[in-house]
């Protein structure tokens, strides 16, 4: 979910130099932190495991406070 405007059609974005980027509002995330260019907090992001083909992501319960 983009943090601005809080758009959940990030994965609808365009993937170019590590970053996505939100194809409602252009901003850019990097890949492995989530993070935006400036350094500061950005998309959440997931520890990510591959064993025999298979893909592990450790996720948590999150409460949005808009």
């Amino acid at each position: 979910m983009c943090i601005h405007q809080k758009a959940s059609i990030i994965y609808d974005g365009f993937i170019e130099d590590g970053k996505v980027t939100c194809p409602a509002h252009g901003w850019q995330f990097d890949l492995q932190t989530g993070r935006v260019p400036n350094g500061i907090k950005g998309l959440d992001s997931y520890e990510v495991k591959i064993i025999n083909d298979d893909v592990y992501i450790k996720v948590y319960q999150k409460k949005l406070r808009w």
